[in-house]
């Protein structure tokens, strides 16, 4: 907690900082600003809230169903495993596990332009 009320009285005196975390909930207080990893890409980047409330890519919607509720919702789990990225792969990275997944994922999306950020996914092509 101590280090939660550090960070957010730098943010408050105006200072910038990265956060690379697994902890959605500790995002959820002090980012402005969010990007989603997924095998070693960006695949969406925008503001907090719209990651929380309006989520764009399947990797970004996925996890967070993950995450447990105070509901008592069981928690959604992403099937299957992430790619090698030894050997990563020339195409979408998320395509073996993406339950939304068309043909055209075979090949690695460019970034397309949200609202308030961006989202590398194919399902997103029309809405440049």
């Amino acid at each position: 907690a101590q280090i939660i009320n550090l960070l957010k009285s730098l943010k408050k005196d105006g200072m910038s900082f990265m956060l690379i975390t697994h902890d959605l909930a500790v995002l959820s207080e002090i980012a402005d600003k969010i990007g989603i990893m997924y095998g070693g890409h960006m695949v969406e980047f925008g503001s907090s809230e719209q990651i929380y409330k309006n989520p764009k890519h399947p990797y970004t919607r996925g996890l967070l169903e993950s995450i447990p509720t105070l509901k008592g919702n069981p928690p959604k789990y992403i099937k299957g495993i992430p790619p090698s990225l030894l050997d990563a792969p020339t195409q979408c990275r998320f395509l073996e596990r993406c339950p939304l997944a068309v043909e055209k994922c075979k090949e690695l999306p460019p970034k397309f332009k949200t609202a308030t950020g961006y989202v590398r996914c194919w399902l997103y092509e029309d809405e440049k």
